[in-house]
């Protein structure tokens, strides 16, 4: 029988290679009978020696874990037991740690790397991507995988500068719950920058008219080693193909900003989703030109784009331009954000791009693509992307399509196959062929397979009207009809009166379209005798406006509508509310009396000489202050409210007086913003505008339960008639009594809350609390009745855990510690920096528990290869999930800067985390200089030595140890421009190769005064003593030494309030560059200075930051390379 060495050679050898090359274990292409003598040669060193003792056996057990692994899983899970079984032997007598031994060791001999997530290595997970997709996975869930793998392709050669990773991660949803894991996600990223290498490789294929299979094989006859399948299996084939000749991206110049409709499948069928299609930079006159913006409106450093389609609300983009662009027509960058997309969508409600930084509201627009889909059939591409290519009649070259059609309508066609799913209560087919489908008097074709066919979309485009959240929406004059082009001519044609018509929506004759075209109507648009886009709108005269006007007392109120012209109005099924109608000229004036308690909304009707009427529902106008929801309706605002809530919630005040309602932070008693009328006479708050500021104030305490109050405040009085209540959470968990010694229950802490919980469940879970990674099966978390939930704890081991839950709408519950079987032994007492991880958790005392943690990172802190660092990164990592607060550890770490610079250094593009982290008491500004450059020189001190010890060359391992700084210089940058800074140190200190490209080292007057007036524009509609902070942090005598003696450091202001927003900046700056402890106190007022305006503080931040370094390095000229210096020594 050959040796494991003996196998390996053979293995090489065929390869035709002399060693390993580093190339991926599935590119060997192990076969059967290799894989069987590995695996008796494993079974028999383990028989003799009791474990693998050698290089090459270590190596042996990596190959066939690879291959076998690949063939043998079935499905769920990933665990070590798949493979140990096919070994042979009892499973319970390897432990973790030989099993990582020999997974490190034997990589090192492939010249092959463990993967790093940059918070952990995932030992099992990097083998299985070594062996390349499980056949079972690949036969199983192959569609799934096929239109996730399509749609991250065509996302990654659209945006190639964005990470593969993070495009993976927002389509994850796609997946089944069971391959959603780190492992798995990280096999989909490689897949998706192996074959984009390979189509971008064989580009002549399409110059030769050849598939680019057929090119390949006859180019390249080792492509597919590059690929994590094999093409011998059915399965790999199948999607391999269906990838490599899938359509290029759509140009995004053909529409710079657009909104996507398409499908999105999921565990219970086909979902509609909307996302933002945008171009990776675009220069800022035209970014205002696209958006409807005026030629000099202000845009800021960091904005965050959101869709917002009735209740759903999601962050798709974010846009940044370096700090101190001195362009007058700076390029933004743009870049994925949140989770991309809004899904399910409403076809209610138009879809809308709003773009903000902080408070401040950049825009609120409807870009192309993005109105409500018409009462036409909508069809959709069948191959991923499943994007809308028509909205009635269509010829297309696909060959076959998805065609979601009204319940009601008649299909006749060549084959349509319907699916077991609906799409807002419409039938879903799939048509080949012809099809005609018959729906409301109207005949729609649909035809596939048309080689010099052009796919169409239709959309109406004018003004609109709108009567605040909640009411009605409708067209001021007649809208346009508009042909798009979907292809890359970026051609649009408005259509001619002549194929538009309308009749009113209770039926009538097609007429021509001019001035009568008024009320709730249906338009047609037709062209070449087709029908292309049915629709209904609800139109007014295109001077139309309406004024509210409530009365004294709180039972009556006007509505006066201007320009309406001649026209009868009744109410719409409105008990308790009675109205009297008097025309005024060309206005119509309606006086409302309430008999009972106040509706939210009134439906009315006007009556127009065309025999058409128009329904609105209108906000009521009487004397009120609401907290309302995206529909329109008042809850109670006395209860407390979630942060997480704010984007869905609005505040609406109609008063008789008219002055402009404020938004009041309660505590320091400073005006936070002020509503907008939404119609003439009611003024309204979107809760989202707050929620960077409120986000702000609960950073001040990790306490888990705090609250900050916000009040609605009247005229310069700050007269409050409403007071909100700000936490964390907005439900709570609670023990409840079990009957078993073996469970717990735990409920809803406030009953009223449980018919909330009716329409939005709540997804439950239990954790460890030492260890994210070990997750209770769902099958031990039941609702036992609502609000209800009973918790199975017969297999789990002794300790404690958190019972965690989000609802569908995405608000966290609070999570609730439990224990299962006895309790831990308290740690025995010791030396507080000799406990352990675990041992710190076990402490009962909080405060003793504290002081431990931070002992504790100043140990480990020391030594970047200790071993509790994986539990600190495991707990870092779900953080991102779970609450913010709800690890200690993590509290801890933020105390500790060189814990919170190695965080930063090791997720430079999660801007997820360094985001979530600011709402603890932390600035990542705070951070000082020198803290960023020992834990650069540490984190390469230690990998460098990790990669050494492993086998790998000092070349390889010097390439790897440098990988996060070097992301860290690429990326960080767009999360805080504090980062750009610390990057030039870094390159200054010699820990990296080259310079930041995104930060300009000067410092001038001219970019403080641009600075200074900009923060003064966005806030002059306020006396600035209501508005600004003007708490000044405290700061001793070597501050204050370097605030007034370093030139162009103190900034001039123009009242004395306003010393503390101005020149905090710079004293934050002297603390990050000199490294001068700062308290909980200085931090404190930091933080409110920077909720403030966050845009002003880091541009004044890093003009400081400059100066400062500049004269640090004047006195001290090698201050940078004397810490990393010390630090090697």
């Amino acid at each position: 029988m050959p040796t494991c060495h003996e196998i390996l050679s053979s293995v090489i050898n065929r390869a035709g290679l002399k060693s390993a090359d580093g190339s991926p274990l599935y590119a060997y292409r192990v076969t059967e009978h290799e894989i069987e003598q590995i695996r008796i040669e494993l079974r028999n060193r383990l028989t003799l020696a009791g474990r693998l003792r050698t290089s090459s056996e270590h190596a042996a057990f990596c190959l066939f874990a690879s291959e076998w692994f690949r063939i043998e899983h079935q499905r769920g899970p990933w665990e070590w037991v798949t493979i140990l079984n096919g070994i042979g032997g009892d499973p319970s007598v390897w432990t973790r740690s030989d099993l990582c031994d020999y997974t490190l060791s034997g990589l090192a001999w492939w010249n092959l790397a463990v993967i790093n997530t940059g918070s952990s290595r995932r030992f099992l997970a990097t083998l299985v991507c070594q062996g390349g997709f499980p056949v079972n996975t690949l036969r199983n869930d192959g569609a799934s995988l096929s239109r996730l793998l399509k749609q991250s392709l065509q996302e990654h050669e659209q945006f190639p500068e964005e990470s593969v990773d993070r495009i993976i991660e927002q389509h994850r949803t796609r997946l089944p719950e069971t391959l959603r894991t780190p492992g798995f996600l990280h096999l989909l990223a490689r897949t998706v920058e192996a074959v984009a290498k390979i189509r971008k490789d064989c580009t002549e294929a399409a110059q030769q008219q050849v598939s680019r299979r057929d090119w390949l094989d006859e180019n390249s006859r080792d492509w597919h080693h590059q690929l994590p399948f094999r093409l011998e299996d059915q399965e790999g084939q199948a999607v391999l193909l269906s990838l490599l000749d899938s359509p290029e991206p759509i140009a995004v110049d053909r529409q710079l900003l657009a909104v996507i409709t398409g499908l999105t499948e999921g565990e219970q069928g086909y979902y509609l989703e909307r996302r933002l299609q945008f171009p990776p930079r675009i220069n800022a006159a035209r970014f205002r030109s696209l958006c409807g913006l005026e030629p000099g409106a202000p845009l800021f450093p960091r904005m965050t784009g959101f869709l917002r389609a009735g209740s759903k609300h999601a962050a798709v983009c974010k846009f940044t331009q370096p700090y101190t662009a001195s362009s007058e027509d700076p390029e933004l960058s743009l870049s994925p954000a949140g989770s991309a997309r809004i899904v399910p969508v409403s076809t209610e409600h138009p879809t809308r791009l709003e773009v903000r930084s902080g408070t401040e509201h950049v825009l609120d627009a409807i870009l192309p693509g993005g109105d409500m889909l018409p009462d036409s059939p909508w069809v959709f591409r069948e191959d991923a992307p499943q994007s809308l290519i028509g909205v009635g009649s269509v010829s297309t070259r696909q060959p076959s399509v998805l065609v979601a059609s009204p319940e009601s309508a008649l299909i006749d066609a060549e084959r349509a196959d319907e699916l077991p799913s609906q799409i807002e209560g419409r039938r879903l087919f799939r048509i080949q062929g012809s099809a005609q489908i018959e729906h409301d008097d109207t005949t729609y074709c649909v035809r596939t397979g048309h080689s010099d066919s052009t796919e169409f979309l239709y959309e109406l485009r004018g003004r609109r009207w709108c009567s605040g959240t909640g009411g009605s929406e409708a067209w001021l004059d007649v809208p346009e009809v508009f042909e798009l082009r979907l292809d890359a001519t970026d051609q649009s044609r408005k259509l001619t009166r002549e194929e538009v018509r309308w009749r009113p929506i209770r039926g009538g004759d097609w007429q021509r379209m001019g001035s009568d075209c008024v009320g709730n109507v249906i338009l047609r648009a037709s062209v070449a005798g087709e029908t292309k886009l049915q629709t209904r709108a609800t139109i007014l005269p295109p001077d139309f406006r309406l004024e509210t006007r409530p009365g004294r007392d709180q039972h009556r109120g006007r509505w006066t509508f201007r320009n309406i012209g001649t026209c009868g109005f009744s109410l719409a099924d409105s008990p308790g509310v009675s109205a009297r109608a008097t025309a005024s000229g060309d206005d119509l004036v309606v006086d409302v009396t309430l008999d009972g308690e106040r509706p939210d909304r009134i439906a009315t009707r006007l009556s127009f000489p065309n025999d058409c009427v128009a329904t609105l529902v209108l906000v009521t106008p009487t004397v009120s202050c609401q907290l309302i929801t995206v529909a329109g309706t008042s809850i109670d605002a006395k209860r407390g409210i979630a942060i997480e809530q704010f984007d869905g919630l609005w505040i609406r005040v109609v008063r008789p007086d008219g002055k402009r309602p404020l938004l009041i932070d309660v505590a320091n008693d400073v005006v936070i913003d002020a509503f907008r009328e939404a119609s003439d006479g009611v003024w309204e708050y979107p809760l989202s505008r707050a929620k960077e500021r409120a986000t702000g104030l609960l950073a001040e305490t990790d306490d888990r339960d705090c609250l900050i109050r916000l009040s609605v405040a009247i005229g310069n009085t700050h007269d409050r008639v409403m007071e909100l209540r700000i936490g964390r959470y907005g439900y709570k968990l609670q023990p409840a009594a079990a009957d078993q010694t073996d469970q717990e229950r735990v409920r809803l802490q406030d009953t009223d809350l449980v018919d909330a919980l009716a329409d939005d469940p709540a997804r439950m879970g239990v954790i460890a609390l030492n260890d994210p990674e070990i997750v209770l099966p769902p099958h031990c978390v039941a609702e036992e009745s609502p609000g209800v939930w009973r918790i199975d704890l017969a297999d789990a081991e002794p300790g404690y855990y958190l019972v965690t839950g989000r609802t569908a709408s995405g608000d966290l519950l609070r999570p609730l510690r439990i224990t299962a079987g006895e309790l831990p032994d308290a740690p025995p007492e010791k030396s507080q920096a000799d406990y352990s991880f675990d041992e710190v958790s076990t402490i009962r005392e909080e405060r003793k528990r504290r002081e431990v943690w931070d002992t504790f990172y100043t140990r480990v802190t020391e030594d970047f290869g200790a071993p509790d660092w994986a539990k600190v990164d495991a707990v870092t990592e779900a953080s991102i999930e779970l609450p913010i607060t709800t690890y200690e550890a993590v509290t801890g770490l933020i105390r500790n800067p060189i814990a919170a610079a190695r965080v930063g250094l090791l997720n430079p593009s999660d801007a997820a985390l360094w985001g979530r982290l600011e709402e603890l008491p932390f600035l990542w500004c705070l951070v000082p200089i020198e803290a960023w450059v020992r834990a650069t020189a540490r984190l390469m001190r230690h990998r460098h030595t990790q990669f050494e010890q492993a086998g790998l060359s000092a070349e390889l391992a010097n390439q790897h140890a440098g990988l996060p700084i070097a992301n860290f210089v690429d990326c960080a940058w767009h999360h805080h421009p504090s980062a750009g800074v610390v990057s030039a140190c870094l390159f200054t200190a010699g820990l990296v190769d080259k310079p930041p490209t995104q930060l300009r080292l000067s410092s001038t007057d001219s970019d403080y005064s641009v600075g200074f007036n900009a923060l003064v524009s966005r806030h002059e509609r306020f006396d600035s003593r209501q508005t600004w902070p003007s708490e000044r942090p405290k700061y001793g005598s070597e501050a204050r030494g370097l605030l007034e003696g370093t030139p162009g450091l103190l900034n001039t202001y123009r009242y004395s309030h306003e010393w503390a927003v101005i020149n905090g900046p710079s004293l934050a700056a002297i603390h990050a560059v000199y490294g001068i402890p700062i308290n909980p106190s200085q931090l404190t007022r930091y933080q409110r200075l920077r909720s403030f305006d966050a845009t002003w503080f880091d541009y004044a931040f890093q003009l400081a930051m400059i100066r400062l370094i500049g004269r640090r390095s004047d006195e001290q000229p090698d201050w940078l390379e004397a810490i990393a210096t010390d630090e090697s020594a």
